[in-house]
């Protein structure tokens, strides 16, 4: 090997030890953030008023929600838009949140984006099939706005089929569960850890 091949080859700016320490930490900020995202977002679920302001309620009441002006904001969007559906976006985020904390490769993250809004629209719309429990806050019914454009047309077509109405819910969180299951992208030790 020549001295000018050798001069063109550069030292690192740090060491390995300390370049893949940096690495681990970023990527363990990154998981910290995700986690403090799906917790704000579920605490302004949790603490949802309707009375709150919103972008169809105008008034200059003090803000319940626990996650504040923004919290309000978010989940009134969610909620009439997707109802019920809305708490599996906090469990996805969650789920990522966990994989960065490990330090664990989220594999085809790009797959995992895209899931992630078709878990929650298949159950907006079974949600949608189902009957609001007493006292639901939001007038757009249990699966909120989309589900029930969703599930409209496609429980129409399935009773024209002869299906009996329980159908379409079952089909729709059927294909969110699976469409849910591949978003979070945890392998089986990890589902493990989690429920043992």
């Amino acid at each position: 090997m020549t001295a000018s091949s050798e001069g063109a080859r550069r030292a690192p700016f740090l060491p390995e030890a300390a370049s893949r320490f940096l690495r681990r930490r970023t990527i363990q900020l990154a998981g910290l953030v995700v986690l403090a995202l799906a917790g704000v977002l579920a605490l302004a679920l949790i603490s949802y008023a309707p009375a709150d302001p919103s972008f169809n309620t105008a008034n200059s009441r003090d803000v319940a929600n626990l996650a504040g002006l923004p919290g309000a904001y978010a989940a009134d969007l969610l909620l009439q838009a997707v109802g019920a559906a809305a708490a599996l976006l906090v469990a996805i985020l969650a789920a990522w949140a966990w994989a960065l904390l490990a330090c664990r490769r989220i594999g085809l993250l790009w797959l995992r984006i895209v899931l992630c809004p078709l878990s929650v629209a298949f159950a907006a719309a079974g949600f949608a099939g189902l009957a609001a429990p007493n006292g639901w806050p939001v007038e757009a019914g249990f699966g909120g706005g989309g589900g029930a454009v969703v599930a409209a047309p496609v429980a129409a077509q399935l009773t024209a089929w002869g299906a009996g109405q329980s159908t379409f819910p079952i089909i729709a969180f059927g294909l969110s569960a699976i469409a849910f299951g591949a978003a979070l992208g945890l392998p089986w030790r990890e589902w493990w850890a989690m429920v043992a």
